[in-house]
């Protein structure tokens, strides 16, 4: 059911007919994305990792997809004020080049409201004290994921203070996990190519050459040690897969007129 519904949402955010669907199917989708991070946000608080559902929300925090980029000028909604516990996590300045993303902010504001930053952090600790099984890569990717592709829209300097300790920990386990295991694996390749984006992404070219250094560094709680060698972590930007998407007849065009016979509920009018 969950792969069901992750894979409808999907389609709705990365179709080219969100440019010619009217408001109100906006704001539809704009609901059910709250939906999601609320539903996420809840299942955070329990072990294990939800990784159909956070690679889901990684898809609505998404910058690059159709609809954030139909909606990248939009400011914060006025009637979605939420008390956060970390208020520096998101960018308040922007570019006008580069948009504002006003309704993914809302959408990472509203999980951060519910301890979303807080959760997050913790799968991580839960993880680390756990015994590695065949899912570990894959949880790991979605949990680093979540904010690789919406860097525009939080303080680098933040991001970094909350989730250093984090990524050190996967790099850990990801060299140590590849040095063991020689065989063709995807969901280690993937945990790599997020590695990287993150690293790149976050601008950690100084932490990477502080993670060479651990190897000779007492180990600590708070400081993981990882192997010496980090190179398999190393490899050009320009060797990552960029899958383009398909010209295929857009089977969603006409979503509009095959709703037209559903009520819609009222929209909210601080969004216009």
């Amino acid at each position: 059911m969950d792969s069901i519904c992750s894979n409808l949402l999907i389609n709705l955010l990365t179709t080219d007919s969100v440019f010619s669907w009217p408001r109100e199917i906006q704001y539809g989708i704009f609901d059910m994305i709250e939906l999601l991070v609320d539903i996420v946000g809840t299942r955070l608080r329990y072990p294990r990792v939800p990784v159909t559902l956070l690679n889901t929300l990684a898809i609505t925090f998404d910058i690059n997809t159709t609809f954030s980029q139909k909606h990248k000028d939009e400011q914060l909604p006025a009637r979605r004020v939420y008390k956060l516990d970390d208020e520096e996590f998101l960018r308040t300045k922007f570019s006008n080049q580069f948009g504002t993303y006003g309704w993914i902010r809302s959408f990472i504001q509203r999980f951060i409201a519910q301890d979303g930053l807080k959760n997050l952090r913790g799968q991580f600790e839960l993880m680390k004290n756990a015994t590695p099984t065949t899912t570990t890569a894959m949880e790991y990717n979605a949990l680093l994921k979540l904010f690789s592709k919406c860097y525009q829209c939080i303080e680098l300097g933040r991001f970094r203070v909350l989730f250093t300790r984090s990524i050190r920990q996967v790099i850990k386990y990801f060299l140590e996990t590849k040095n063991a295991n020689s065989r063709l694996n995807t969901h280690l390749d993937e945990l790599n190519e997020t590695l990287i984006e993150i690293c790149f992404n976050y601008e950690m070219n100084d932490e990477v050459n502080a993670i060479l250094e651990l190897a000779t560094i007492p180990k600590t709680d708070e400081t993981p040690s990882l192997p010496t060698s980090i190179a398999p972590l190393i490899m050009p930007l320009e060797n990552l897969t960029i899958n383009k998407k398909s010209k295929t007849h857009d089977k969603y065009e006409r979503l509009p007129e095959d709703m037209s016979s559903l009520s819609m509920n009222s929209v909210d009018v601080e969004r216009k």
